[in-house]
Order: C-alpha cells, then structure tokens, then sequence
C-alpha cells in the first residue's frame, strides 16, 4: 500500500510539473507575440518624446514669428497694417528710373533729368460723371492757354473730324499701325462688329459717358471721346492712372505756368507726377548709335507683354539693344490720410528699381572728332551729301566710332515738327548708314597690291626704312 501510494504520487507530480511547463511555454509565446505586435515600452516612449520634440519646435517657430510680427507693429504702427475704416488710401505709380550709358572712358552719354507728368487718377476723382467730364475740360483748356499743346501725351484715336462729323483714320485699314492694332484690341474687349460705323462707335461713348450736346459743345464733345477711348485701351482704373500731357520741366516758363494753373485751380482727379526723360549731353554726336525710347508700337506688344501698355521702351540703337539691362522696373508709393487730410503714413509697395548703367566700346572724343572730320569733308566737296565713317580696334574688334552724316539732335527729337523735317530731309538724317547704308565692297586685290608696291619701296629705299 505505501509502495503504491508514493507511486500515485509521483505520478502526479510529474503531471502537475507537465502542465506547468506548458503553461510557462504558451505564457512565453504569448509575451513573444504580444512584443512583435506591439513595441516595448522604451521604444514607445522614445517615438513619443520625437513627437513632442517635433511639436514644440513648430510651437517655438510659431512664437517667435508672432513676437516679430509684433514688435514690427509697435515699431510702425498699427495703422501701416490695418488702416481705420476712415483714413483715405492713395497708391501712386513710381517710376523706376532708366539706367545710364557711358562711353569706354566714362563719360555720361544718356543720362536722365527729372520732370513732371499730368495724370488723371481714378481714385482722386469726383463721384458724378458730369464733374469728371468738366475736370477734364478744364485740364485741356489749361494745356490751350499755357501753350503746351503739344506736351499732351500721344494717343492712338482711329477717328477723325468733329463731332458728330467723325470718320475712321486711313492707318485704320493699315494692319501694321499701331491705330489699327488698339482698334482690333478694342472691338475684341467690347464684342463690337469689325464693321462697325464712326456714328455707332461715337454714339457709344456718348451714351456711356453722358457727353450731352446741352452741356458740352461738339469740339469739347469730341476731345473726350478721344480721351475715353485711350482710357479704356489702357484700362484706366484704381491701378492704372491717365497721363494727360507728359515732360513738363519746371525751368521752362509755359510749362511751369500749365503746373501752376492746374494746382491753383485744384482741378479733382488731377496730379503731377515725377518722370524721368533721357538727356544727351553730346546732342548731334553719336546720335545714331545711342538711339531712343518710345512707346510700345504694335508689332512689340507681345515682346513687352509684362510691361505697363504706356511704358516707354528702347526702339533703336544702344537703347534697344541693352533694354533688358537699361529698364527700371516701376514701384507703388502709398500715402494713408485721415479724414482730415493729413498724411499718416506714407511708404513703397513694391519700391521702385533702377535700371542697370551700360558703357561701350566708343570714345566719345574719336567719335566727335570723326564725326566733325567727315561732316567737314563732304561739306567741302560736291560729289556727296552724306557719307559714313568706322574705327575698329584691330586687336579686339572693339568699335571705337560709328559715324553717319548727317546727324540729327536728340535733345530736339521729340518735337513734332523738328521730327516732320527729319522724316521729309531727302538726305534722310535718321539712317545709320554706318550700319544700314548698302554699298558696293572696295577691291581687296588693291590693298594687297598697294602692300607688294610699299615693300617694294622699302627694300630699294633701306634707308628711309
């Protein structure tokens, strides 16, 4: 009996120690598995901490762009972020200034000199429609009494005549004017028909405007139409004012005296402007390489696509070849005024930029000499009227002059009728002949024979060598 139970009780024991093995297996396992699908609690805290490091260095970024913002604020002034409701804002074009050009030895050729631009601004001007229209009478009266007519800034009206006796220009059928190009452009923004009559066109403006016979006569009638419609080919608005009359120069009398008046009459709509124009402290001298500005003809519209449409660019010579390089890019100047009229804050968004200066392989002193020699030479004989003259810098191929006779002053050049005798001089003045002129090549056999006599010369004349 004892035999058997020490035998019962080994048995068991062994099948106690037997579950319990395998429990401690399955127990085992478990945890295994448990650690494979979920990562220990070291590696868990440790993807923690990464989070919130990550959160609080955004956190910390956040901050510190805010105290800035803040201390930027106290510094200007709430007022230059958030303007009160009753303050009156006035954005004003600023325009980048035009790079210079110097010869090989830096001297100024093209500089620029500051004047004044009339302007008519959408923001400045009355609410009621017949008040604008008599602003603008009042300005082109000004301009008739001061004599400066012919500052008014260029246009590209298509029609002709008084009204209500008008008709389309010729270059309105010419496909490569620039008339032509601004009309098509303009019956495209309105949807008109290509075939449109002058009356119909005219009668649009009218209507539009209220350019009533009762209030304005025919010729006034006229003179805003025209006005209207460069208006509306630039897209005047808040962010594109109307130049009325351009290059006013405080040191001339009439132009000073149209300043004066348009100030003392405190015309609504209207200010001046400062402009900058090209000077050419040689004049005639290298008139044909420098070249000139101008406004944006047709065929160039799509080349100067990110310029303002009454922008003036370089169309010939050195101005513009080296555009890319002469431009000044135009900024905006904000004036911020309280109800009472005073200013409160004033700054540029953006700033203006001035352009880039360029100098050139000329020498402005060769050049004066080269061109007085020439001018001299055919002057003295009679075979010719014109001619032209080239220095080259044999080691480089550096063109040190470029001569065409004869020459034209750039200071006069804008001028209406000093252009018309130009364009009707039968020596015709505006053509590069040193560039554009076409003529038959010299003989290249007789340089080399005049080289075999000289040597020729030489070898029998040691002496003189």
């Amino acid at each position: 009996a004892p035999r058997e139970a020490r035998r019962d009780l080994q048995t068991i024991s062994a099948h106690c120690s037997h579950k319990y093995n395998q429990k401690r297996k399955e127990s085992a396992v478990k945890k295994r598995r448990e650690r494979e699908l979920d990562p220990p609690k070291k590696e868990k805290a440790k993807s923690h901490s990464h989070r919130f490091l990550l959160l609080g260095i955004v956190f910390s970024i956040i901050c510190a762009a805010f105290l800035v913002y803040l201390a930027v604020t106290q510094i200007r002034g709430a007022e230059y972020y958030f303007p009160r409701s009753d303050d009156i804002i006035r954005t004003e074009t600023v325009y980048g200034e035009r790079g210079r050009i110097f010869d090989r030895n830096g001297k100024l050729l093209v500089g620029n000199a500051e004047n004044y631009n009339l302007i008519f601004e959408y923001g400045a001007m009355a609410d009621k429609r017949i008040d604008v229209n008599k602003a603008l009478i009042e300005c082109l009266q000004a301009l008739k009494t001061t004599n400066n007519e012919d500052k008014r800034t260029e246009d590209y009206f298509p029609l002709i005549g008084t009204y209500p006796d008008m008709s389309f220009k010729n270059e309105v059928g010419d496909s490569e004017s620039n008339i032509a190009y601004y009309y098509q452009k303009f019956l495209e923004k309105h949807k008109f028909k290509k075939d449109i009559s002058a009356s119909k066109l005219c009668e649009y403006f009218v209507n539009k405007y209220k350019l009533w016979n009762d209030t304005f006569s025919d010729s006034a009638i006229t003179e805003l139409i025209r006005i209207y419609y460069d208006m509306e080919r630039i897209n005047f608005g808040y962010y594109q004012h109307y130049t009325i009359a351009e290059g006013l120069d405080p040191s001339n009398p009439d132009e000073m005296a149209l300043i004066t008046a348009i100030n003392e009459k405190s015309i609504e709509g209207t200010n001046f402007i400062k402009q900058t124009s090209r000077t050419y402290p040689y004049d005639t001298y290298a008139a044909h390489i420098l070249g000139r500005i101008g406004k944006i003809s047709a065929e160039n519209v799509d080349k100067y696509e990110d310029y303002p449409l009454n922008a003036l660019v370089g169309i010939s010579g050195c101005e513009a070849a080296f555009e890319e390089y002469l431009r000044g890019t135009d900024g905006k100047k904000i004036s911020v005024y309280d109800k009472e009229g005073n200013l409160v804050k004033e700054y540029y968004d953006p700033a203006p930029v001035v352009g880039k200066d360029v100098y050139l392989t000329i020498d402005i002193d060769l050049q004066i000499a080269a061109e007085d020699s020439l001018k001299e030479e055919i002057e003295a004989f009679n075979y010719s009227e014109a001619g032209a003259a080239t220095f080259i810098n044999p080691n480089n191929g550096e063109i040190l002059v470029s001569a065409s006779y004869p020459t034209f002053s750039q200071n006069q050049f804008s001028g209406i009728e000093y252009y018309a005798s130009l364009a009707s001089d039968e020596n015709m003045p505006l053509l590069n002949r040193a560039l554009q002129g076409s003529y038959a090549p010299g003989s290249v056999y007789k340089v080399g024979a005049a080289l075999a006599a000289l040597d020729l010369i030489l070898d029998e004349q040691p002496a003189q060598r």
